[in-house]
Parts: C-alpha cells; structure tokens; sequence
C-alpha cells in the first residue's frame, strides 16, 4: 500500500477550506457524462478527453489510462454499467496515478457514481479552485462488489475549477453517470432528448451569460450527429410534444439562422439586438425557452432530430 499523495500536508492545512465543501445527495445535473459515444477515451500522461458536452476534460496526468468500456472486473464478479452501454474506467498501473476532471466553466456541484476493483483500494477526491488552491478532499465510498455508490460535492464557497481522483493502491476505478452544475451556467434543462446516430442524446447548454446589456450568451448542442447542419428555435412557452422522432419542446418557436455541428457539437452565439421578430424580443426579467433540431441523414428518414430543452431567465 502506499499513502496518498499531498494528505499529510492536507491534513494540516484543509481545515478551513474543507468547510466550502458539502455532501449532496443525488441530483440531476445540468450537464450530464454517461461515457456513451461519441466519446471513446483512452488517454494516457494527460492527453485531453472532452466530456460533459465539451465543457470539462478528463486527463490521467501520471500515466494511469482512460478506457470507456462496457464492463469492468471486480472482487465481485463484474461490474455493468448503470445506465447506457459504458462505464468509465481507468487503470492506476503506477505509485502516482491519478484520473482529473478540469472544468470549463467551474463546479457549483458534482457527483456521480463510482466504484472500485479491490477491497484493498480507497479512493480519494481533491478539489481545487482556478488559482489551485485546495477547496478540500474527502475520501469516497466505493464498493468493489459489482454495485455503484453514489457521491457528490456542493462547493458552498469558492466553485471548483478541478477535481483529482486518486486511489491508495494500484488498481483499477470506474465512473458512471456523472453530474455537473456549472457555476452560473445560465439555463435550466427540461424536456427530454432522444438518441441520435451519434450514439447519444443530444444536450442543450449554454456558455456566457444571461445578460441582456452583455449579449454574451451562446447556445450549444453537444452530441449532436457529426458535421451535420441544424438551427435552434425558442419560444415563450415549454411543452414536451412528441415528434415524427424526439419531442418538440418549445412552444410556438421562432427560429434562428442555420448553422454547422463542429464535430458533434452545434453552437449559435444569440444575437438579442436582432430578434426573428418584434415578438421575440428578449428583454431582462424575461424568461425564453431553447432548444435544437438538426439533421441526422445516418439515422434515415424522417432524418432529423433535436435535443432537450434550455429555460433561460434574462437579467439586465
């Protein structure tokens, strides 16, 4: 066995900022990482895996590896994924291997299911903010038994800009199911999405703010069908009415310009200086509903679909 990396030092100096962190029971994130395609992660000595729809990365800094896999070995047979078709492994071969998540926009909460392959193994987290400060670090419960325990954090204080994962032997550890609150993320996600030929549903979320004098906020849709074309719409109202496929979930939308997926993701940086029509106006203390349709020729006919829904609170 070996001690974990940084604890003494923590031990000493975390008393304070470990009271920025609570424990949350299960929640639904605005952003979701099940590890279902198009992401495909093996990454090794911190080459970059997009996850959470492009706004965080997974990264094994010391030479541990990232394999997204249908099952895992375990003290207790084996280990299946909760939702989907995959589960997140990685593989600590090494006296330093650790798994990171560096978010994009930072972690108001964060959480998710996980799991061990030995019943010799711990498994830590630590939470950093933007300038690397340690927010705090807690030890997780796992199982090694073939079941997922869920854990999960609420930065009460300063969000965190990076979480590290780090086990007390060699081994391998499994995630599932994560969830991400971002730190003022505008939006708050209803409605539901079906698959697409990507793999996955697609997801609505945003980037920048809900300010109107700004005029900052880009919609994006992550998962979508690759390089394909696709607009959003949105509205005054939210409904959930199914569709040749998926549902709409806007209420008598207007549409905005056509764009292009990068990849599988489709963006539109909203412009509210030039509304569809004087009815579409958005002004502060306004409150509009989004979401995206796009092609999916793959998927053939009706050869479309879209994502779920985004309700977004204007402030001036």
């Amino acid at each position: 066995m070996r001690a974990l990396p940084l604890l003494t030092a923590i031990a000493l100096v975390s008393t304070v900022a470990q009271a920025q962190v609570a424990s949350t029971p299960p929640f639904a994130g605005g952003h979701v990482e099940s590890f279902e395609p198009p992401l495909e992660a093996t990454a090794v000595a911190c080459t970059s895996v997009p996850a959470f729809q492009n706004t965080a990365e997974l990264c094994t800094p010391f030479a541990s590896s990232l394999s997204v896999v249908p099952s895992g070995p375990v003290e207790g047979g084996t280990l299946f994924p909760r939702t989907g078709a995959n589960l997140l492994s990685v593989f600590d071969g090494f006296v330093s291997g650790t798994a990171e998540i560096t978010f994009e926009v930072p972690a108001r909460r964060f959480g998710g299911w996980f799991a061990v392959e030995s019943t010799q193994q711990a498994l830590w987290i630590e939470l950093f903010d933007t300038a690397d400060n340690l927010l705090g670090f807690e030890q997780l419960d796992v199982s090694a038994t073939g079941a997922w325990r869920w854990n999960g954090w609420e930065l009460t204080g300063t969000p965190a800009a990076r979480v590290r994962f780090s086990p007390n032997v060699n081994g391998l550890f499994f995630f599932e199911d994560l969830q991400l609150d971002a730190d003022g993320a505008p939006g708050l996600v209803y409605c539901r999405a079906d698959a697409n030929s990507s793999g996955a549903n697609a997801r609505i979320f945003t980037t920048g703010t809900a300010s109107v004098a700004a005029n900052d906020l880009v919609l994006h849709a992550a998962y979508v069908p690759l390089a394909e074309a696709g607009i959003y719409i949105y509205g005054p109202n939210a409904v959930q009415q199914p569709v040749a496929v998926g549902f709409l979930c806007v209420g008598a939308p207007a549409r905005l310009p056509i764009e292009l997926a990068q990849g599988h993701r489709l963006s539109h940086a909203l412009d509210l200086s030039a509304p569809p029509s004087p009815a579409y106006q958005i002004t502060p203390g306004s409150t509009w509903f989004f979401q995206a349709w796009f092609r999916d020729t793959v998927a053939g006919p009706p050869s479309f679909n879209w994502s779920d829904g985004l309700a977004v609170t204007f402030v001036p």
